[in-house]
């Protein structure tokens, strides 16, 4: 229907605020809806990137195996760092520091802050006769 308004199974009227999209449309700026077309790609490029990676996981493990073996022994030790960096992550390193700050702070108590917020009110306010903070 116009004007934001559509109409459910069951016959009731949904009137869409200005400003929100339809379900399933999240276009942010500059951006346009979604398309079959283009859900489409995406299915059929990720299936394709995951076949080619796939095919070049064989020669990709080889290569690597050949450089581990590698008669320099620098080569085969980066190769066989690399791999391990990659499988178990990288080692954790400790820092020492200490951390220093010439900023001050101030501790505000909910006294302080009832009794704040009460000036203000009494400053905008034309009818207030008395300001009381309260106890803690």
């Amino acid at each position: 229907m116009a004007n934001g308004t559509s109409t459910a199974e069951n016959g009731a009227e949904r009137v869409r605020r200005p400003g929100t999209f339809q379900p399933g449309c999240k276009p942010g700026p500059g951006r346009q809806p979604k398309t079959d077309a283009l859900r489409l790609a995406e299915k059929v490029s990720k299936a394709e990137a995951q076949q080619a990676i796939e095919r070049l996981m064989g020669p990709a493990i080889t290569r690597i195996e050949k450089a581990i073996r590698s008669k320099s022994e620098q080569t085969g030790l980066q190769a066989a760092l690399a791999v391990l960096d990659r499988a178990l992550g990288k080692p954790l390193q400790r820092v020492d520091a200490t951390v220093t700050s010439n900023e001050t702070t101030t501790v505000v108590t909910p006294a302080m802050l009832r009794l704040a917020a009460a000036r203000l009110l009494a400053a905008n306010a034309e009818d207030v006769e008395a300001v009381d903070a309260g106890p803690d």
